[in-house]
């Protein structure tokens, strides 16, 4: 965030400033300033912006204007030139960021999955929803997308399913994104699982 700053400085103009003797300011009138920036990357075919990002440290150059400030008032046309400065009030873009292995960002199959109880999960069912809480657990601004890849009915109740699993054990509604994906190429009422880490609010 920037607060505009004007100031006054009596100057000469560069025709003058050959001819008369100064003394040369350079103002800055918006500061150097690096941050860490989210931008998608050449080559990306994906057509979901959220595949194609990764974070790069950037450093913008300081602007500047100059003042030619005239030792003797009386020499030539001295003018004032009004200039307008930005300042640096609070920092924008990412600050920070955090180390994540790159393969929880691509697609993960979840399954297999058993749903016909209506209880919890068996222990080795839950042991594939687990690095999923642990990585909510130590990172809570992630958000995981969940994507159904189905043939036939819409699989509604297994997402609320897990869904509801991945609530009881800390995850928050906010976190998860369910996304129902038709795939023609799976065989009759089958069902796929996939999640990946979608994208991170730091």
């Amino acid at each position: 965030m920037y607060e505009t700053e004007v100031e006054e400085y009596l100057t000469y103009s560069e025709e003058e400033a050959a001819l008369y003797p100064h003394k040369l300011k350079r103002v800055v009138t918006k500061p150097e300033i690096s941050q860490w920036e989210s931008t998608r990357y050449d080559g990306c075919e994906s057509p979901d912006p959220n595949d194609c990002q990764v974070l790069c440290y950037r450093t913008y150059p300081a602007e500047y204007t100059t003042i030619y400030r005239p030792k003797d008032k009386s020499l030539g046309k001295p003018f004032y030139k009004e200039v307008t400065r930005s300042l640096l009030i609070e920092k924008g873009g990412l600050t920070s960021y955090k180390e994540l292995d790159c393969k929880f960002t691509s697609y993960q199959p979840l399954g297999p999955l058993d749903f016909s109880t209506e209880g919890e999960f068996h222990p080795e069912e839950e042991h594939t929803l687990q690095e999923i809480i642990y990585l909510l657990d130590r990172n809570p601004s992630f958000r995981i997308e969940l994507q159904f890849r189905y043939t036939g009915e819409l699989p509604e109740s297994e997402a609320e399913k897990i869904e509801a699993y991945l609530i009881e054990e800390g995850a928050k509604q906010g976190n998860l994104i369910v996304q129902y994906l038709p795939d023609d190429q799976l065989t009759l009422d089958e069902l796929e699982i996939y999640w990946r880490v979608a994208n991170m609010d730091l």
